[in-house]
């Protein structure tokens, strides 16, 4: 089953950036989780909060920045996850439903992208937080995931990733792919995932209208790391076709149907999110990088 998911280049709530800025922003930022005791910048603090309330009302969220309260990592399980220094966090929070965790990915990585931009540091944390120490959720909501947040300590250190070409398939090979499907894709190897798994994969659909399809790996968390990586495949893919637009090699109207992503989704064992819990390990469910 193929469901059409969003239009291409609608991440609306990183728009004061240039592609070329955010394109940095995934290359500079890894996962922290020792901060500094300083309290952020009230200009970044606003700036990040003016991002936030973008999120929400795009995809009708309920995104929470908690500033200077350590309550959520003052726990046994943020010791587990070797967590030292948090005192801010972004809750993200959405209604219950089967596309929250998507949902939360995509939308949260661009607070990520946002908040390194801004000088911040951060970490995907699904399960080694205080749940009592989080902003709270109101009925029908849910809680995936927060993002610890602050100066670090280090700017923390790259990993492993795939290469490209194992993350995509591509009529005709490696040799038939689009700039802008290369673009995205070198974007989308650059998304944290739980553990650095990237169980993620994208498509190139052919036809007089190509498309994408994301298809939706086994794993811890690997709906909220598909929507990460989907927010790094907009924009890198978007970065290439924005120029082709400048220079007049495509036109606005098709750079805004040719690109659509889709999702090919393997059904879950659980659709609660017991996979996330279950798994071996996922209590360290998280940004890789």
């Amino acid at each position: 089953m193929e469901i059409d998911t969003s239009s291409f280049g609608t991440v609306d709530a990183l728009a004061r950036w240039d592609d070329a800025h955010l394109l940095d922003a995934m290359e500079a930022r890894h996962s922290v989780r020792s901060y500094r005791d300083k309290r952020i910048d009230a200009d970044a603090l606003r700036e990040l909060q003016s991002v936030i309330d973008g999120c929400n009302e795009a995809a009708g969220l309920s995104f929470t920045l908690v500033a200077d309260d350590p309550s959520a990592f003052d726990g046994a399980l943020a010791h587990y996850g070797s967590f030292r220094g948090v005192r801010n966090h972004v809750a993200l929070i959405g209604r219950k439903g089967p596309r929250l965790d998507e949902t939360v990915g995509y939308y949260g990585e661009q607070v990520v992208l946002a908040a390194q931009l801004l000088g911040l540091n951060t970490c995907w944390v699904a399960m080694t937080y205080r749940k009592r120490g989080a902003a709270r959720t109101m009925p029908g909501e849910a809680r995936p995931a927060i993002l610890a947040l602050g100066y670090g300590e280090t700017s923390g250190a790259s990993h492993k990733v795939k290469p490209v070409t194992s993350l995509c398939r591509v009529p005709g090979g490696p040799a038939a792919m689009p700039e802008w499907f290369a673009a995205g894709m070198r974007a989308a190897q650059l998304a944290p995932t739980a553990m650095n798994q990237q169980a993620f994969s994208f498509e190139l659909v052919e036809g007089e209208v190509p498309g994408v399809r994301a298809r939706l790996g086994l794993g811890p968390c690997a709906k909220i790391d598909l929507g990460i990586a989907r927010c790094h495949f907009e924009i890198g893919a978007r970065s290439v076709v924005a120029l082709a637009v400048g220079s007049g090699a495509i036109s606005r109207g098709v750079c805004r149907t040719r690109l659509t992503i889709g999702e090919a989704a393997r059904k879950p064992r659980d659709s609660s999110g017991s996979r996330c819990r279950a798994a071996r390990g996922s209590a360290r469910c998280g940004s890789a990088r």
